[in-house]
């Protein structure tokens, strides 16, 4: 799937421990040069 800067995708999450986590939606700002498939994003939160 191609994504562009602005999605919206949901992403896992670890806890601070690492144990386990959650899915969470991420806002995708900008692909990572010289990263395959990286993205810079943001943790949308309530």
């Amino acid at each position: 799937m191609a994504y562009s800067p602005g999605d919206i995708v949901i992403a896992p999450f670890t806890h601070t421990d690492l144990t386990e986590g959650k899915n969470r939606p991420v806002l995708l700002l900008a692909r990572l040069p010289h990263y395959e498939g990286d993205w810079l994003g943001c943790l949308i939160t309530s």
